[in-house]
């Protein structure tokens, strides 16, 4: 049979070529999709991949703190009786300031921490919190990495003393990434709620920070931020992380190596 002038023969490696073509562009965007997604996770990230305290509340109310040391492979638990703290409590009755949040609406008790995590990644039983997938698998191997006496656990019975809290935060949530680095810290209260730099300090000492001088100014600033007289370190970063103010370098002088301003716009924290 005679083949029309205007048919073209089909080469053989011509189909195979365009295949590979498309084959290759689509590999290549899935693998940039997920690059790109796993960096966002990654900027999006709530541990720092040294410590990170979680609060957990259950129907809103806090039950428990979990901290975890990945240079230790320990997991500290502080469990809460009598709970009637909302996560807007924790600076003022407990004196800690959490990195992220569980929050869970089932009745389960004495949940594990391994099911936790698993749960959260999941979102089974009705489970928000704000720590990424990234996050989620990071502490699940360090929950399963503290065996034995890695796991350390606390319960207090509210209402405490103030003395007796901070003793068992202090015990539990120390990060020693922080106090090796003993960098002395300033706080200014610039905001309009007397008391608000006392609050501050007794949440960062529990942590590990060290608090030289806290003071009010009379001038009330609007804008909340972290100043830092040399380079940026692992402190200013993890204050720069729990409190959610910008950070900035400067060259004022000042009694201490970084200084903390509360402004007018983190006043709502500091007050009941």
């Amino acid at each position: 049979m005679r083949m029309n002038k205007n048919q073209k023969s089909i080469k053989p490696g011509k189909g195979v070529r365009t295949f590979f073509i498309y084959f290759t562009l689509v590999l290549f965007i899935i693998i940039t999709a997920i690059s790109v997604k796993t960096l966002l996770l990654i900027e999006q990230s709530l541990f720092d991949g040294k410590y990170i305290n979680i609060a957990i509340s259950n129907n809103k109310k806090i039950t428990e703190i979990i901290g975890f040391n990945a240079e230790k492979n320990t997991v500290s638990h502080l469990y809460i009786k009598n709970s009637k703290l909302i996560r807007h409590d924790l600076l003022d009755k407990l004196g800690i300031l959490i990195d992220a949040r569980i929050d869970y609406y089932s009745d389960v008790t004495n949940r594990d921490v391994l099911k936790l995590l698993t749960n959260a990644a999941t979102e089974k039983d009705n489970i928000q919190t704000d720590l990424t997938i990234f996050d989620l698998a990071r502490l699940w191997i360090i929950a399963k990495n503290s065996s034995g006496n890695k796991t350390i656990k606390k319960e207090i019975s509210l209402p405490l003393p103030d003395y007796e809290i901070d003793k068992n935060i202090r015990s539990l949530f120390k990060n020693d990434a922080i106090t090796s680095r003993s960098l002395s810290i300033e706080i200014i209260n610039a905001a309009s709620v007397p008391g608000a730099g006392k609050k501050l300090e007794r949440a960062l000492t529990n942590e590990g920070f060290n608090i030289i001088s806290v003071s009010t100014k009379k001038e009330p600033e609007n804008i909340s931020k972290i100043r830092y007289t040399s380079e940026s370190s692992y402190v200013v970063g993890k204050l720069k992380q729990i409190l959610k103010y910008p950070a900035v370098k400067s060259n004022e002088k000042s009694i201490a190596d970084v200084v903390i301003i509360i402004g007018e716009d983190k006043k709502k924290f500091f007050t009941n």
